[in-house]
């Protein structure tokens, strides 16, 4: 628990929202009247697009205003059972591939190149251009960081289940008690599957 963290990154949650009104100024102009003028189409899908950025960061906001500490001391109770009573020795490698993932998506989402390919000829390419694609590639991020610690906890409620599951018992205290553990465990991940409903929903 960290009151600086927390003020920062609550901090960078209304700059967020704050910063959605430029960009949908921007977004509502940002293909030329001329360029797509016989594609209704095309304009609707952008400007679904930008309201579904503001629908994300305004779901991240709501779940971390209801959920952040839930969230964490369920990581935490996860934690003490794979340590304490399961006795695992090494991490999960999903921290690896979680940071393999996040630098991909931030490629895959950093639409610059496209945009500099659309304008192209058409008018000049401005610092607008590039301050819109850096929000929505942190958009995407912040709504994927979400998602990220959603995924995190259910690795490690399956590898707690998994290794519950493997307890060797010689005594009818010891099967009681794996029993009681996977019941607790199933009611953690009922309790996951809760906090994280509306985002998977939306």
């Amino acid at each position: 628990y960290s009151r600086i963290l927390q003020t920062y990154d609550w901090l960078l949650m209304v700059i967020n929202l704050g910063a959605f009104y430029l960009y949908y100024r921007y977004a509502m102009t940002y293909f030329l009247e001329g360029m797509f003028r016989r594609q209704g189409f095309v304009n609707q899908v952008s400007t679904c697009n930008v309201f579904q950025q503001l629908l994300m960061a305004v779901t991240g906001t709501w779940l971390h205003f209801l959920f952040e500490r839930h969230v964490c001391q369920t990581y935490n109770e996860l934690s003490r059972i794979l340590k304490h009573d399961l006795k695992l020795k090494e991490h999960n490698r999903f921290y690896c591939l979680a940071f393999l993932a996040k630098v991909y998506n931030f490629f895959h989402n950093f639409n610059f190149a496209l945009s500099a390919i659309m304008h192209w000829g058409l008018r000049p390419f401005n610092v607008w251009d590039l301050l819109a694609n850096l929000y929505f590639v942190y958009n995407s991020l912040a709504r994927d960081a979400i998602l990220v610690a959603y995924v995190l906890l259910l690795l490690n409620l399956s590898e707690a289940l998994r290794l519950n599951g493997q307890q060797e018992h010689d005594t009818y205290s010891d099967l009681m008690k794996q029993l009681r553990r996977r019941e607790r465990l199933l009611r953690i991940g009922r309790r996951v599957h809760r906090m994280f409903a509306w985002l998977v929903a939306i």
